[in-house]
């Protein structure tokens, strides 16, 4: 048995290993606001318009945002986030921070990826979960609390 044991791993160390680079542009800390009064252009939404042309340009495989994509929880800053990351020609995935949601203001776990899904691509329909795409497994995971903000993040 030791001998197979043995073939078999010098078999497999032996094989030729095909590789290639993948591109993972990681995004944190967006804190997209809208301008309800006047309508204008923010900093921040110029900002994420930059790092979508940039993504398109230099060809990202996959664009991963790691939260707090908005500065504080509301649907017209949500759904303007979802419209400009729409924009990407790579897959992307979304993960919320504790500034994305708000019991208060009624942006729940569920309402947040509601939205999101709404106006992208994005796919994801709970937390935790995870997307296959090819040879990858990306794992999402959130210790957001829609309950209470706490930067530590929740964990039952």
């Amino acid at each position: 048995m030791k001998k197979l044991a043995l073939f078999l791993f010098l078999f497999f160390i032996s094989l030729p290993v095909f590789a290639q680079n993948i591109t993972i542009a990681v995004v944190s800390d967006v804190n997209l606001s809208v301008d309800k009064k006047e309508n204008k252009m923010t900093p921040s939404i110029q900002k994420l318009l930059n790092f979508t042309g940039q993504a398109n340009q230099y060809g990202a495989d996959y664009v991963v945002f790691l939260g707090d994509n908005l500065k504080s929880a509301d649907r017209i800053s949500l759904a303007m986030f979802s419209k400009i990351i729409n924009k990407l020609k790579s897959p992307y995935f979304v993960t919320v921070g504790n500034n994305d949601l708000s019991k208060t203001k009624e942006i729940t776990h569920k309402e947040y990826y509601r939205i999101l899904n709404k106006f992208s691509s994005n796919q994801i329909k709970k937390l935790p979960s995870y997307k296959k795409t090819d040879d990858l497994v990306f794992i999402f995971l959130s210790g957001a609390n829609e309950t209470f903000a706490t930067y530590n993040g929740y964990y039952k």
